[in-house]
């Protein structure tokens, strides 16, 4: 188990390294992946083993550089882990002009521009944030943003999982018409059936009155 793990990008690991020196100067143990990972491990475990273990999740941000893909998913379960344990304590390290993440807006940061002393004060600052007992406090104000955005997160894979169902069945009709539209014809007005018992019947309506067009147009040209 480890103080302090530290999240950083391959482009950040220089400034990674040099806040784990410092810290390590001051007796506080750190997890970094270019030092802790050894070569027969699983890396994607370990990382996340190290994260729920650690007292203080920081990290590091550097301006105009967007997370990489894992990055996301450390971004995730570190919110993730904070949220089961009350203690855990997040804390953006920002280089520069740099801005901190929007899940890490509501934290206390340190601001870095990578001089010598800026890494040693910020040492300090993690020394004293672990001599604390308890996180600091989120506000009022902060926690009902927090779940605001939750609720547009739902919200939207919600969106997202209706639109795609009804593409899905939609294009299956599509298929049918193309295909075979006098063969298809009962299978079509079956498939319509069922699609308007998910969906809004507006919505369906409109498919499935073009596709029965199309299929009516396409008996008769058979007669």
């Amino acid at each position: 188990m480890s103080d302090v793990f530290i999240s950083c990008s391959r482009h950040s690991e220089k400034y990674a390294e040099a806040l784990s020196d410092a810290l390590q100067g001051r007796s506080i143990s750190t997890w970094l992946y270019t030092r802790d990972l050894g070569p027969s491990q699983v890396w994607s475990d370990e990382i996340l083993k190290a994260m729920e273990n650690a007292r203080v999740i920081a990290f590091i941000i550097e301006p105009k550089l967007s997370p990489s893909t894992w990055q996301q998913k450390e971004y995730i379960a570190a919110l993730e882990y904070s949220w089961s344990d009350k203690n855990k304590i997040l804390l953006p390290i920002l280089i520069g002009d740099a801005d901190a993440p929007p899940f890490l807006r509501d934290r206390v940061s340190l601001r870095i521009q990578n001089h010598k002393s800026d890494w040693a004060k910020a040492a300090e600052e993690v020394t004293k944030v672990l001599s604390e007992t308890t996180t600091p406090t989120i506000t009022k104000t902060c926690e009902k943003e927090r779940v605001q955005r939750l609720n547009a997160i739902e919200k939207g894979a919600s969106a997202l999982r209706y639109i795609d169902g009804q593409r899905l069945l939609v294009e299956a009709m599509k298929y049918l018409v193309q295909s075979d539209p006098v063969s298809n014809r009962n299978a079509i007005e079956l498939l319509s059936e069922h699609v308007r018992k998910r969906f809004r019947m507006a919505d369906v309506d409109a498919s499935r009155s073009r596709a029965l067009r199309k299929s009516k147009t396409a008996s008769k040209q058979f007669r």
